[in-house]
């Protein structure tokens, strides 16, 4: 082999351009191969993954796609480098190999006119382009494996797209989802949550409304059902940006409400441009008591109740967060935002014509209010007030000793961990001097431990501060028709 190294390497000074064009030919050879050998292996382990015995996504196919067609460009240079003209055509056919390959992928593919609805019975896997792969599968195994599957429709693509225009949200979404708008998996939460925001804003379109009330129409008079489930989803969830997150599962929805079952949410933002959460502190910002304050400057309880609120009312609590800390020099700030889903509005507090004397009486209890936290206690008194209690809110166990001297109440609902005199010796103090007296006890921080010794004390309920409002107002007004029956019994009567 000596005499090929010669040729191939021969002495740099000595140069032939004889010699330096087989150099270049071989190099051009030695590529064909490797290039040729790297593709095969990717058509062969696509061969194999399409068997059925391994999971992939469209993102593995894209990938060895792209891994593919770049193999393919350097074997067609290297045959034209070898060959000549004779070779120049595959350029040609590879440019249209690779506009057809791109014409069937699932972001590129072009959205064909439909109905709006289509029942599961006509479904099969052919029509995944048109209602989503999933839908798709439900249909192939009703109509085709003849397996049991629950009756229902599927709502096309071409509704979609419809909804899209009518509503204008292309050109929007699209705007947020520009490349240079997402740097960081901040940007993708943050327009993740701008995407679903609009998408609940906008109004179904009249003829999709009227396709979706024919279809429910039709599927109750098959069924006798009148209550359904119904899932949002997309076509190709998992191409370029997943935003699965944006879909939602409804369950019990009625027909005139499949329609406008959006996830409707509401979002608060509040953002500020100061040092930030450094990383190694955001893991643990939800924590109870967890606190970067000096002793004394705070308990470490807000964040935390803020999120047992929101979760424990069904919304979600994000934030991100660029702290100088980790980046001297650039900018820095946290952004909170709060989503909650809407409800329907309802009266809170508002006694039921058939209610009993004693129900229609919480609506006029006298409640002493006592927790440490002002700005909580201001806002649960103005919330308590708006349902009809007389609230009196003090911030410590002294104060509230003495303004129970001075015009007992018939409620209280007190706070466990404050200065001075804490809750548990409160509550003792409130149910020495005032024996019919239904205490509730309110705290964030509670225990086992610390409920049993309430209990033991007299508390007629023990709450954690993140339960629901609603249940708050339930538990009251329970507590107040106890308090309206032993006053009974004692021969007195309700405030009124």
């Amino acid at each position: 082999m000596q005499w090929l190294r010669e040729v191939l390497h021969g002495p740099r000074d000595e140069p032939d351009e004889g010699l330096g064009d087989i150099r270049t030919k071989f190099a051009h050879f030695l590529t064909l191969l490797d290039r040729n050998n790297h593709v095969l292996k990717i058509i062969a382990d696509l061969e194999k993954k399409s068997q059925g015995e391994y999971l992939f996504d469209l993102n593995y196919v894209r990938a060895s796609l792209g891994d593919l067609r770049a193999g393919v460009r350097d074997i067609v240079a290297a045959m034209v480098s070898l060959g000549g003209e004779g070779y120049e055509s595959l350029t040609g056919r590879l440019a249209t190999l690779d506009r057809e390959i791109q014409e069937v992928l699932p972001e590129n593919r072009p959205v064909e006119a439909d109905r709006y609805t289509v029942p599961f019975d006509e479904l099969d896997r052919d029509r995944a382009c048109s209602v989503g792969s999933k839908s798709a599968q439900l249909g192939e195994m009703k109509s085709t494996l003849g397996l049991p599957v629950p009756d229902g429709f599927a709502v096309s693509a071409w509704a979609y797209k419809r909804f899209m225009e009518g509503a204008g949200l292309q050109e929007r979404i699209g705007e947020r989802l520009n490349v240079g708008a997402l740097r960081s998996h901040e940007d993708l939460l943050r327009v993740s949550e701008e995407v679903r925001a609009l998408v609940a804003a906008s109004p179904v379109p009249a003829d999709i409304v009227e396709a979706l009330q024919t279809s429910v129409r039709q599927l109750t008079e098959r069924t006798g059902a009148h209550r359904f489930s119904l899932r949002s989803s997309a076509l190709g969830e998992d191409t370029f940006y997943s935003f699965a997150g944006q879909y939602t599962t409804f369950l019990n929805v009625s027909g005139d409400q499949v329609a406008e079952a959006k996830a409707d949410w509401v979002h608060v933002r509040v953002a500020d441009t100061g040092p930030g959460i450094p990383n190694k502190l955001k893991p643990r910002i939800f924590d109870p008591f967890f606190t970067t304050k000096k002793v004394g400057e705070g308990t470490g309880l807000g964040l935390s109740l803020c999120y047992g609120i929101v979760t424990k009312s069904g919304g979600k609590i994000d934030f991100t967060s660029a702290a100088a800390e980790d980046n001297p020099g650039g900018p820095s700030g946290t952004t909170f935002i709060v989503s909650m889903p809407v409800c329907a509005p309802t009266v809170e507090g508002e006694p039921s014509a058939g209610g009993t004397e004693a129900g229609v009486a919480a609506a006029g209890a006298r409640l002493l209010l006592v927790d440490d936290d002002r700005e909580f206690r201001e806002s649960m008194a103005a919330r308590l007030a708006a349902n009809g209690f007389r609230v009196v809110a003090v911030g410590s166990g002294e104060t509230a000793l003495a303004a129970a001297r001075e015009d007992p109440p018939d409620l209280a609902l007190l706070d466990l961990h404050m200065p001075g005199m804490d809750g548990e010796a409160l509550l003792g103090r409130l149910r020495q001097e005032h024996p019919t007296l239904r205490v509730v006890v309110f705290t964030g921080d509670g225990s086992l431990t610390s409920a049993v010794e309430c209990a033991r004390t007299g508390a007629y309920a023990y709450l954690d501060k993140a339960c629901p409002f609603g249940k708050l107002l339930g538990v009251l007004r329970e507590a107040r028709d106890a308090q309206v029956a032993d006053s009974h019994e004692l021969g007195g009567k309700p405030r009124k």
